[in-house]
């Protein structure tokens, strides 16, 4: 089972989540656009995809 998770923190998200006991699958990547994710699997086998869109994040005008 992968639960798809949209926040707004995806690098904090992800440190709680691994402090409270899931294993990195894939550390949070920093793009200048697009989607940020990162995932992890908790310990009953759950896989968790974290995303944060940030097309717009830092756009100008």
């Amino acid at each position: 089972m992968i639960i798809d998770l949209d926040v707004t923190d995806v690098d904090g998200f992800f440190e709680h989540a691994v402090a409270a006991g899931a294993a990195p699958l894939r550390y949070p990547d920093h793009p200048d656009s697009g989607v940020q994710s990162a995932k992890v699997v908790d310990p009953y086998g759950h896989v968790w995809l974290i995303t944060r869109d940030v097309s717009e994040v830092g756009t100008r005008i």
